[in-house]
């Protein structure tokens, strides 16, 4: 069998972040406040990330996210008490934090 070119990590990407593919922006219910919200990224492991990117690219989804983190394609958010992380659009941790928290004030 011919040797196919693989899909660049970024395009890759690109598909798991589009929300007309529905791993992202989709409605759901905080459990604690009963808010309706839209989700912003996905779990590596629950959606299926992670023997995607085994079985295409032939790595583990830790090894290939940790190059995603590095290029700045993506961050990733550890989940407490379950096995993988959130995979989210990149944005500036330290940023983002604020952003999130003048956000929920009401003052952004």
């Amino acid at each position: 069998m011919a040797n196919k070119a693989k899909m660049k990590p970024a395009k890759f990407m690109e598909w798991w972040l589009d929300p007309k593919n529905g791993k992202v922006g989709q409605p759901f219910t905080n459990k604690k406040t009963g808010k309706v919200g839209i989700t912003r990224g996905f779990h590596s492991v629950t959606s299926g990330f992670n023997d995607v990117v085994q079985q295409y690219y032939g790595k583990t989804g830790k090894e290939f996210l940790e190059e995603l983190v590095s290029k700045e394609l993506v961050s990733i958010r550890p989940v407490s008490g379950v096995k993988g992380v959130m995979v989210y659009p990149f944005r500036q941790q330290s940023e983002s934090r604020a952003n999130d928290i003048l956000s929920e004030m009401g003052l952004s």
